[in-house]
């Protein structure tokens, strides 16, 4: 089990990083990852909704991916805050399956992430949020 300082508790911190955080998709896990300049280890949170099954299933998949993130280590950059949400395919995974799927779709958020950082502030005219809220 993650230690409590690297889980993300509240609600507001949970809907914070999945409403601003970078998303990436691996099979039925979907990532949000809102990276931080910060040193210390990742924080994250597992999200599974009733579509997954009554609460016995969806605590077993949460267990799961659970002790998928602690074999993450490196693959989360550091201070990032992490929100995984699983859906009812997860259940059929292996334990192997499960943490290719969750480094597969971390790795891909955290290429995004640094490439959204990169590219600087959204001036671009061309960029969608830009064009929405203009």
């Amino acid at each position: 089990m993650l230690p409590r300082s690297q889980r993300l508790t509240t609600g507001s911190d949970i809907s914070r990083v999945s409403r601003t955080g970078v998303r990436a998709r691996s099979g039925d896990l979907l990532v949000s990852l809102v990276p931080a300049a910060g040193d210390g280890p990742f924080r994250a949170a597992v999200v599974v909704g009733k579509p997954a099954g009554d609460a016995v299933t969806r605590n077993r998949l949460r267990r799961r991916i659970r002790h998928a993130l602690i074999d993450l280590g490196a693959a989360v950059p550091a201070g990032s805050d992490l929100v995984v949400r699983g859906g009812p395919a997860a259940l059929t995974w292996t334990a192997a399956e499960l943490s290719a799927e969750l480094r597969s779709a971390v790795l891909r958020a955290g290429r995004r992430a640094a490439a959204v950082a990169a590219a600087g502030p959204a001036s671009d005219v061309s960029s969608p949020l830009t064009a929405v809220s203009a």
